[in-house]
């Protein structure tokens, strides 16, 4: 009896091990490298997020939760019906009851990249936060370039000096933009850097 139930015990760890391993990997054939042993952690607790790439909310890849660097857990995103979004619901594994802050990454297996998460949250053994039908929102900050909606033309100055006329054009040379990409609403702040051209630089005075 006592041997089968040792065997048993080893067989149900290699399962554990082995379903760590696989988790790892996913559809595209690549992976995130992240592992966690539950068993050597005391506590655990849930959270239950959608995750946003910018303004964009991502359906696939694998969210991980971290503390000082060591993975704590991680999930494949899945598919919710009810709402049509894909939720992440990680389990957190900790050996304090409470005390931890909890930061988050995003893999996401298209391009084998690695994005942190703004968001944070603090760690408490049986916390369950968010859910399925009401997941929390996590965002990932991204530069993305600024769309003009109208376009500055050059701009011509037409100066006379004495009998000979000379124009002088102003040349847009870059248009810098700075948008928050993890909200919406908010001002434009743009600075345009222009180039000084004398088309005609043969000058007469009169």
């Amino acid at each position: 009896m006592k041997f089968k139930r040792k065997t048993m015990k080893c067989f149900n760890r290699i399962a554990l091990v082995l379903s760590i391993v696989l988790a790892s990997y996913n559809v595209f054939g690549q992976s995130h490298g992240w592992t966690v042993n539950p068993a050597d952690y005391s506590f655990n607790g849930q959270v239950t997020a959608v995750v946003f790439l910018g303004l964009d909310e991502v359906t696939i890849g694998t969210l991980g939760a971290f503390v000082d660097g060591t993975c704590r857990g991680f999930v494949d995103g899945s598919f919710f019906p009810p709402t049509g979004k894909t939720v992440f619901t990680v389990i957190c594994y900790s050996n304090q009851a409470s005390g931890e802050t909890l930061t988050f990454q995003y893999y996401d297996p298209s391009d084998d990249s690695f994005y942190d998460i703004n968001e944070t949250i603090e760690f408490v053994s049986d916390m369950i936060e968010g859910s399925a039908a009401s997941p929390l929102e996590y965002h990932i900050t991204v530069n993305n370039p600024p769309v003009v909606i109208n376009p500055i033309s050059d701009q011509n100055l037409d100066e006379h000096f004495g009998t000979v006329a000379s124009r002088v054009v102003l040349v847009p040379l870059a248009i810098l933009a700075s948008i928050p990409a993890s909200t919406t609403g908010n001002a434009l702040t743009v600075t345009v850097t222009c180039e000084l051209t004398v088309v005609n630089p043969s000058l007469t005075a009169t």
